[in-house]
């Protein structure tokens, strides 16, 4: 692995792993009041784009897993949200 490598793994923490603390929070709390599905539709679909763009273009399996699992934490808040916004 490479600097730049290591750099994109840091980088890729420092945007994606607070999604995590979200989460938790929301599932104790079940308050979604403040949150923007279509902020994380759009992060998501995000997310998606870069799978591809890792994929298709950069052949980096690294970034299609990295990329795949925020596009999972985000479609989770979007659940989150759509499942606690009825209550």
């Amino acid at each position: 692995m490479n600097i730049f490598e290591i750099i994109w793994v840091f980088a890729w923490i420092l945007v994606a792993v607070p999604t995590i603390p979200q989460i938790i929070q929301t599932i104790r709390t079940k308050n979604v009041k403040w949150l923007s599905m279509i902020m994380y539709i759009i992060r998501a679909l995000g997310w998606f784009c870069w799978i591809i763009y890792g994929g298709r273009y950069l052949w980096s399996w690294q970034m299609q897993i990295f990329n795949a699992i925020s596009t999972l934490l985000s479609l989770t808040m979007v659940f989150l949200i759509l499942k606690y916004r009825k209550s």
